[in-house]
């Protein structure tokens, strides 16, 4: 079962996107967040807390689903950590080019970030058939399940901390 802070989060994120109204008009006078490496740790220390709690709590491993399960996620969770340090430098970068990006710049961030959300599909099949070794099928498939939706969350925490792109 979902904790109800996710769930919680997961409702609200949705009923911004599905209002259909635009992002609320921002100005390059809009204060943006300033994004340092004690910001970007202390976020990622938090999300992987979160991330294993809720794991945790929905997985209902055996002792011995545990034992093969947490080696492997901790490997599985170091590649998707090199992915997100991408998507943070992007972050960074974006805050610091903001109030002059240029459509060349616009574009590239866009590509890299699309680039990373697919290496990170990339890692998630390279992994399932080991993660389907180790648990009974409909747990990997849980995981993945689970592993997508913090996905998901990363990607609204940090597309909430942003202004859009001024046309």
């Amino acid at each position: 079962m979902l904790t109800r802070s996710f769930v919680a989060g997961a409702v609200f994120a949705l009923s911004i996107l599905m209002q259909g109204n635009p992002l609320p008009a921002q100005t390059y006078s809009t204060p943006l967040p300033t994004v340092n490496d004690q910001d970007v740790a202390l976020l990622r220390r938090n999300l992987q807390a979160e991330a294993k709690q809720l794991i945790t709590k929905n997985m209902q491993l055996t002792d011995s689903e545990a034992a093969g399960f947490w080696p492997l996620y901790s490997q599985y969770a170091a590649e998707v950590r090199k992915i997100n340090d991408t998507r943070f430098g992007l972050m960074k970068q974006y805050t610091r080019l903001y109030t002059t990006l240029t459509a060349d710049e616009a574009d590239s961030i866009v590509k890299l970030l699309a680039d990373a959300d697919q290496t990170i599909i990339s890692v998630r099949m390279q992994y399932l058939p080991r993660f389907q070794q180790v648990l009974p099928g409909t747990k990997a498939a849980l995981f993945m399940q689970l592993d997508r939706r913090l996905d998901y969350l990363f990607n609204v925490q940090i597309a909430s901390q942003l202004p859009a792109i001024k046309p």
